[in-house]
């Protein structure tokens, strides 16, 4: 990680907002436990962590792969 001021910054912003996501899946999977009946689910959770995870991270990612 490159430790100037505007790049950590928007690293640590990246990082929390991945965190965020993650964050309310885990708590709607906590909300859900004792469904019986399946009618609950974290699907909207789950996708909007993963495009959290898509929108911060792939571009870096794909850069370094390069």
């Amino acid at each position: 990680v490159d430790y100037s001021f505007p790049e950590y910054l928007l690293f640590c912003y990246h990082w929390n907002m991945i965190l965020c996501h993650l964050c309310y899946a885990q708590k709607c999977v906590k909300r859900i436990e004792g469904d019986e009946t399946g009618q609950k689910h974290c699907t909207g959770q789950y996708f909007d962590y993963w495009k959290c995870i898509d929108k911060h991270v792939a571009e870096k990612l794909f850069d370094s792969l390069k």
